[in-house]
């Protein structure tokens, strides 16, 4: 019926949809190479420690007095929270307590030492009371509780005290003994191990006739036994793998949508249509209002399509309204003229395009 008429092979689209398109398809591009550029500046391995075992321990030291007869206590020892008063000490005792306890068998061993210092304010002396005494367990184990007690000597140390007055001619006053017992731990499990130290504090007063022994011992230490590993990176591998993928999903729907017709409409159609719209026109005359915006003297919310133009002039005068319709802007990039009724809130439409011959478009730039 219409020379020259007809639809390509490939859907056509206009120039605007196709830049749209292309400007998505473009930025998508660019952003995953980036991200595989920097997926392949990635290392794919990494440092990593992984813990072999767990451990907690504990270096503790406590105090404790065994009295003559007296009226005063009702018990025959005190411990160092108490008020020891001098005369009613028959002997003392102190002892060191280290406790480890580790999540799984391991080979332990160390060693323990104890010394003492005499602070007189004036001069301080060291002395070693325990030297370093090495300690370990069967084969491998998980626990250690382990206790050395002394007796911290006193009378020994008041000598001590004496004649280091009698040989500088200074008398000193607050005289403190600070005994400290430090252990330190080796742990080893699959060839790897871990030292650790730990130590506790107490502090006697000399020459008193009533003192309070001072303890100062740590809270409990946690450690770990770990080794060093190199580890793949599965996330790189992922961010590579992922990233790769869109880019040649995305350069693939770029050719096709370069290459798509963009939409002409042949100038027998243009004709078509526009003839068509000049018959309306005529035939309905001053019943036609021309606008340049659907619903520009109302905001409809709801869209009614009908079938045919005059069924839309029926509706326009039931109920009393004129006919608007709208022109295109570019009849060759888009030969559509509109058509609607404009009631309240409604609006009833129908549409003059290339889709109401059946023959949209011919392919071709």
């Amino acid at each position: 019926m219409f020379s020259g008429i007809g639809q390509s092979k490939l859907p056509a689209i206009d120039k605007r949809t196709r830049l749209i398109i292309l400007t998505v398809i473009g930025v998508l591009i660019l952003v995953s190479g980036v991200v595989l550029g920097l997926g392949y500046h990635s290392s794919t391995t990494a440092e990593e420690d992984i813990t072999l075992l767990g451990y907690t321990h504990q270096t503790e030291l406590d105090y404790r007095v065994y009295l003559l007869q007296n009226d005063l206590y009702e018990t025959p020892t005190i411990g160092a929270d108490e008020t020891i008063f001098a005369k009613l000490v028959d002997q003392s005792e102190a002892a060191l307590h280290y406790h480890l306890w580790c999540d799984q068998e391991a080979v332990i061993n160390g060693t323990y030492s104890i010394a003492a210092t005499i602070d007189a304010s004036t001069w301080k002396k060291s002395l070693v009371l325990v030297p370093a005494t090495p300690f370990s367990t069967e084969g491998q184990s998980c626990r250690v509780d382990y206790t050395h007690r002394l007796d911290p000597d006193l009378s020994k140390i008041n000598g001590i005290v004496d004649d280091i007055t009698s040989q500088t001619g200074v008398s000193v006053r607050d005289v403190n003994v600070v005994i400290t017992a430090t252990v330190n731990t080796n742990i080893s499990i699959e060839g790897h191990g871990e030292a650790s130290t730990s130590s506790a504090t107490m502090t006697l007063p000399l020459g008193q006739s009533s003192y309070k022994v001072t303890i100062t011992n740590p809270d409990t230490q946690n450690g770990q036994v770990t080794v060093t590993d190199t580890v793949e990176q599965t996330s790189v591998h992922d961010q590579r793998r992922y990233s790769l993928v869109a880019l040649i999903v995305l350069l693939g729907l770029l050719v096709p949508v370069g290459f798509l017709p963009t939409r002409v409409y042949t100038e027998n159609l243009v004709a078509v249509i526009q003839k068509r719209h000049r018959d309306n026109q005529k035939k309905y005359k001053d019943r036609f209002v021309a606008v340049t915006e659907v619903g520009q003297r109302t905001k409809p919310s709801t869209t009614v399509l009908t079938s045919s133009l005059e069924g839309l002039a029926t509706i326009a005068d039931e109920l009393g309204v004129p006919v608007l319709f709208t022109e295109p802007f570019d009849p060759k990039e888009s030969p559509v003229y509109v058509y609607y009724v404009l009631d309240g809130s409604v609006c009833y439409q129908w549409v003059l395009s290339a889709a109401l011959f059946g023959l949209a478009r011919d392919g071709g730039e």
